[in-house]
């Protein structure tokens, strides 16, 4: 459900940055940066390898992009988390109700 939500944002968004141009008729590019005010040379950090993926991820990337990739790993944690908390949760069978025949290869003393 939120995974859903997240991705319905990022489509809306995409939307309003493909249906409204500015004045200019230029198409304006919706950035992390373009919507917190950052000024384009603004440094986050002194090592360059990680200033230039806050760079790209702040200044290039369109939020709508960012936003799928959010309902993706919002996705994928929540299934993970599904599954893991299942095998940690999980009851054991039921016994068998009588007439039926146990399945091949399973013991009476699981």
């Amino acid at each position: 459900m939120v995974a859903g939500t997240v991705l319905v944002t990022a489509l809306l968004v995409l939307c309003a940055q493909v249906m409204g141009p500015s004045a200019e008729g230029t198409r304006p590019k919706i950035t992390l940066a373009s919507q917190f005010g950052i000024p384009e040379g603004r440094s986050f950090t002194d090592w360059q390898v990680v200033e230039q993926a806050i760079h790209a991820v702040v200044n290039d990337i369109p939020i709508w992009f960012l936003l799928v990739l959010l309902a993706a790993v919002i996705y994928w944690l929540i299934d993970w988390t599904d599954e893991k908390l299942g095998v940690l949760f999980s009851r054991r069978k039921p016994p068998a109700v009588e007439g039926e025949r146990p399945l091949a290869g399973s013991s009476p003393h699981a």
